[in-house]
């Protein structure tokens, strides 16, 4: 979905965003991240101030 750390962190953002304004909750304790690739294969991504794994 995203191709960059950066644009990952904001995809999560936009989410968190949105879920906040139709009065939703994503649970940080069962939201992960998958990261696809060979090299730098880790990504520091937070949600409601929680890092995601």
């Amino acid at each position: 979905m995203a191709d960059t750390n950066s644009k990952l962190k904001d995809l999560t953002n936009g989410l968190y965003e949105r879920e906040r304004t139709y009065g939703m909750e994503v649970s940080t304790e069962k939201s992960t991240i998958m990261v696809n690739r060979t090299t730098n294969n880790s990504a520091d991504i937070n949600m409601n101030c929680k890092k995601l794994e």
